[in-house]
C-alpha cells in the first residue's frame, strides 16, 4: 500500500458540509489504500453467506411478491406464507456473526488508524495499520461488549416505559376514548422521534468511543466513557445532532443504491455471483467513507470541546532557549 503524503490538516471547527467535503477527499484520495484494508474481511463475509445458501435472487422474488400480495389486497397470512418461502442461511449466519463480532474490529481499526495518518499528511502502510488495530483488538472486543449490555439495559429501560405509558392511555381511554386516542397519538409523534434520534447519538458515541480506544490508545471503559460525554455533553450534543442527521441521509442514499443495483442483479440477470460482488464493492467503498468521516467527526468532537487545534499549535511551538531576563 504506497500512499504519497498530503499537505498536513490545519485543525479547525469544520461546518458540516465542510466535514463531509474532506471525508469524501480524502477517500477518494486513498481509496485504495484504505480498501486494501477491509476488501478481504467484506469478502470473507459474502463468501460465507453465500456457501450457506443465502439465495439473495430468492429474496429479491419472494419481496417482488409481498407487493404484488399487497397491492392485490391479499391477507396477511399470504404475505408471511411468500416471506416463510425463503430459505435462511441456518447454521452459516450464526457463523457470520461470530467471524463479523470476532474480526470486524480489526479492518475497521486499521482503517481509522490509516485515516487518521492520512488526515494529518502521514504514511502508513498495511502491514503498521494492521499492527496498530491488533494492539487494540481485545480492547475493542471488549468496547463492544460494554455497548451491548448498556443496549440491552437501555432496552429493558424502553420497554418499561412503552408499558407504563400504554397502562396510563387505557387508563386514560377508560374515561374518555376520545382523550385516549388523542394522548396516545400525541405521545406516539413525541416518543418516536425521540427514539430515533436517541438510537443516532447512541451509534455516534459508539463510533466516537471506538475511535477514542484506537486513535488514542485508551482502554475500553475509558472510551466508553469518553464517547458518551462527547456526544451528549454541551456543544458535542448539538453538533452530534447535525452530524448524526446528515450521516443517516448520506448511508439511507447508499442503502438504497445498493438495493436497486442488486434487485437488479438478481432479479434480472438472476445470479448470486454477481450479486455479491456487487455488494463486496458497495460495502467496502461504504466502510472506507464511513470510517473516515467519524474519524473527522472524532477529531472535530475533540477540536470543538477539548481546543485539540490549539494543543496541537502549541505542541509545534519551538522551545525558546534563551528566556527573557
Amino acid at each position: 500500500m504506497d500512499v504519497r503524503p498530503t499537505a498536513p490538516t490545519t485543525l479547525r471547527p469544520l461546518g458540516v458540509g465542510e466535514l463531509l467535503d474532506r471525508a469524501v477527499t480524502l477517500t477518494v484520495r486513498n481509496f485504495w489504500a484504505l480498501a486494501a484494508l477491509n476488501v478481504a474481511f467484506v469478502a470473507l463475509i459474502e463468501v460465507i453467506q453465500y456457501l450457506g445458501g443465502d439465495d439473495r435472487a430468492h429474496l429479491v422474488t419472494a419481496m417482488t411478491q409481498v407487493l404484488q400480495n399487497q397491492a392485490a389486497g391479499k391477507s396477511s397470512s399470504d404475505v408471511f406464507k411468500t416471506l416463510s418461502d425463503y430459505q435462511s442461511a441456518g447454521s452459516w449466519t450464526i457463523v457470520a456473526f461470530a467471524v463479523t463480532f470476532f474480526f470486524l474490529p480489526l479492518p475497521t481499526a486499521a482503517m481509522a488508524t490509516a485515516a487518521g495518518a492520512f488526515y494529518f499528511g502521514r504514511t502508513l502502510g498495511f502491514a503498521g495499520a494492521y499492527r496498530a488495530a491488533v494492539r487494540v483488538w481485545l480492547p475493542s472486543l471488549l468496547l463492544i461488549v460494554t455497548y451491548g449490555v448498556a443496549g440491552a439495559c437501555a432496552y429493558l429501560g424502553v420497554i418499561l416505559v412503552v408499558v407504563a405509558l400504554a397502562l396510563v392511555i387505557g387508563l386514560v381511554s377508560v374515561a374518555s376514548k376520545a382523550l385516549g386516542i388523542v394522548l396516545g397519538v400525541l405521545l406516539a409523534v413525541v416518543f418516536v422521534p425521540l427514539a430515533l434520534l436517541g438510537a443516532v447519538l447512541v451509534g455516534l458515541a459508539y463510533q466516537v468511543s471506538f475511535c477514542t480506544v484506537v486513535l488514542e490508545g485508551a482502554n475500553f471503559w475509558d472510551g466508553f466513557l469518553a464517547g458518551f460525554r462527547r456526544v451528549f455533553r454541551g456543544v458535542g450534543l448539538r453538533r452530534s445532532l447535525l452530524v448524526g442527521l446528515a450521516y443517516f441521509a448520506v448511508f439511507f442514499g447508499i442503502f438504497v443504491v445498493s438495493a436497486v443495483g442488486q434487485g437488479v442483479l438478481l432479479g434480472l440477470v438472476k445470479s448470486n455471483v454477481l450479486g455479491s460482488i456487487f455488494a463486496v464493492v458497495i460495502n467496502v467503498a461504504a466502510g472506507a467513507f464511513a470510517t473516515v468521516f467519524l474519524v473527522l467527526f472524532y477529531y472535530d468532537l475533540r477540536v470543538r470541546e477539548e481546543g485539540l487545534d490549539l494543543q496541537a499549535a502549541a505542541f509545534a511551538l519551538p522551545a525558546d532557549p534563551s528566556p527573557a531576563n
